[in-house]
């Protein structure tokens, strides 16, 4: 049973973690992201693969999350930086990615495109 304290089921009623299917959701989210980006741009050798991978992940997750993960997001892509800086990685490279998580959270929106066609297109990568 579940936590008779939790601020989800006060009574304990529910039998299983309601949040655990979302934290779950959320992984698969984001690594199906993070593969398709590398397959398609790092995997092929793409001049700016490492910053569109960067924009297709966010894209990616914002949209397989429903466009209601921009916050979780943005923080684990800034995290995931700081850990970059704090282990040698240059700061122009770690402010190319942040850019580049931004641009595809933001354009994760524009339910016209793909988010191939948002990263593909994405003058993120080349603005630096």
């Amino acid at each position: 049973m579940s936590d008779p304290v939790s601020a989800i089921d006060p009574a304990g009623q529910l039998g299983f973690w309601p949040d655990g299917g979302r934290v779950v959701s959320a992984g698969v989210c984001l690594a199906r992201g993070i593969q398709k980006g590398w397959d398609r741009y790092i995997g092929k050798g793409d001049a700016y693969g490492d910053e569109r991978t960067h924009c297709y992940a966010n894209c990616f997750y914002n949209r397989c999350s429903g466009l209601s993960s921009e916050r979780s997001i943005l923080g684990l892509g800034l995290l995931a930086e700081a850990v970059d800086l704090y282990a040698g990685d240059a700061p122009s490279s770690s402010i190319r990615d942040v850019y580049s998580n931004v641009y595809g959270l933001v354009h994760s929106y524009d339910l016209r495109f793909s988010c191939e066609e948002i990263c593909d297109r994405s003058e993120a990568c080349r603005e630096f």
